[in-house]
This record gives structure tokens, sequence and C-alpha cells, in this order.
């Protein structure tokens, strides 16, 4: 084999390499923790919100 096929193949195992340890970091950080994420039924139209305090077709917060 030549020095190109040796050569992309260690740059595709360096772009996993990197994709491996972006993945690994980003496990740490809880973005929705701070979501309420209990169900309830908004009073003024019916809708079943499942995230949040706030129902997102008719803004009427959570009682």
């Amino acid at each position: 084999m030549n020095l190109g096929f040796y050569f992309i193949l260690a740059i595709f195992f360096i772009l996993i390499f990197f994709a491996v340890m972006i993945a690994k970091s980003a496990t740490g950080q809880e973005i929705y923790s701070d979501i309420n994420i209990e169900e309830w039924l908004c009073p003024n139209c019916g809708f079943e919100v499942q995230a949040g305090d706030i129902c997102i077709y008719c803004d009427t917060p959570k009682e």
C-alpha cells in the first residue's frame, strides 16, 4: 500500500479520537437540569404540557 493510504487512515483515526473526546466532555453538562418535567394540563386551553411551567400555545403559567 502506498503512503497516501496511511496518511488518510491516520487522519481518520485522529478525527475519531477528537469526536470521542468531545462527546466524553459534553456529558458532564446538564443543559436541561432546570426544566420542570412534570406533566400538567393547561387550565386555559386544555393542552397537556409535558415540560416546563408555561403553556407553549397560550402562554398561561402553571398554577
